[in-house]
């Protein structure tokens, strides 16, 4: 507008002796242009910094800068999505907190948090803790990850061994109550709803679905078979041969109608020692026998089990 009115009134002071008061309607249009604008900007600005905190707070503060240079361009609302959910717990973290005062409990749940939060984080994941558990999802729309179901049976391996880690490493001061840390993993893949969900006064950038629902009950459901990590049939299925599993059951988990294969996941292939894959080979032929109706042949199998694992509570089970 400023331009064409300028232009305008040089013209006709010109050709015609015309004069007309440009100036300051021109000045005034400019500086409330001008001042419009940087309103905006640092509004956005202000949009921006507030969105990648908040996204730090979920995965590294490197790919929450990254995503937010192109806030613009995101969709941020609720959208399907295919995902692999993680879930992560301390056997009896209560129990140890007990006995420790504030500080030192919050010593170990710092250290432990920590490095899990790293290993999910270089495995690509959005992930948060709550109290001493973690959930963590991988193929977020604002960070796809290409087969991310291998990726998460991944993460649960690599955090079980950095737990490992920590309990070889930690201060002496802290041995004690990190050798008691014990964490059972439940990993399932499927579809769900991706974005921001919450109330006008608080967001969170999460996914929400029936897919999560039963990777929580399944990481549960390891207090009951006594195992560490279990995944769903969708995981076993899609990373085939890459593992070493045990069968552990046709699980039907609260709120599900239809119940679920699930498996221990003992390791990457050629990772597992001989004497583990024997068992869970004699397992997996208990419970092929068991959902065969086959009693007679399930027992002659969770038998020979029960005389090498006594104490096996999946057995049992």
């Amino acid at each position: 507008l400023i331009a064409p009115m300028l232009g305008i009134s040089c013209y006709l002071t010109w050709k015609y002796g015309f004069f007309i008061a440009t100036i300051v309607p021109a000045a005034t249009t400019f500086v409330a242009w001008a001042l419009i604008t940087l309103y905006r900007q640092s509004t956005e600005e202000r949009q921006r910094r507030s969105f990648s905190r908040a996204l730090a707070r979920n995965t590294s503060p490197a790919i929450a800068a990254s995503i937010t240079k192109h806030m613009d361009k995101l969709d941020l609302s609720p959208q399907p999505a295919e995902v692999t959910c993680y879930f992560s717990d301390l056997q009896g973290f209560t129990s140890i907190s007990e006995r420790l005062d504030a500080n030192q409990t919050k010593t170990i749940l710092n250290h432990y948090l920590g490095a899990m939060g790293e290993v999910l984080v270089e495995n690509r994941a959005f992930n948060k803790f709550m109290g001493d558990g973690i959930f963590a999802f991988f193929n977020s729309p604002l960070w796809p990850v290409e087969d991310h179901i291998i990726v998460g049976c991944e993460s649960a391996l690599a955090t079980a061994q950095k737990l490992n880690e920590l309990k070889a490493s930690a201060a002496a001061e802290y041995a004690e109550e990190f050798r008691r840390l014990f964490m059972r993993v439940g990993v399932h893949a499927g579809p769900v709803y991706v974005g921001y969900f919450g109330s006008e006064n608080q967001t969170d950038y999460t996914c929400i679905g029936d897919t999560v629902n039963l990777a929580a009950r399944l990481e549960s459901a390891n207090k009951a078979f006594g195992t560490q990590i279990m995944v769903s049939g969708v995981c076993r299925d899609h990373a085939g041969d890459r593992y070493h599993y045990r069968h552990l059951a046709a699980l039907q988990v609260k709120g599900k109608a239809q119940a679920v294969q699930v498996y221990e996941l003992l390791g990457r292939k050629g990772d597992v020692d001989d004497e583990t894959l024997d068992y869970a080979n004699a397992f997996n032929q208990a419970v092929a026998a068991f959902q065969k109706r086959d009693w007679e042949g399930s027992k002659h199998h969770f038998q020979y089990c029960k005389e090498r694992r006594v104490n096996d509570p999946a057995i049992e089970l």
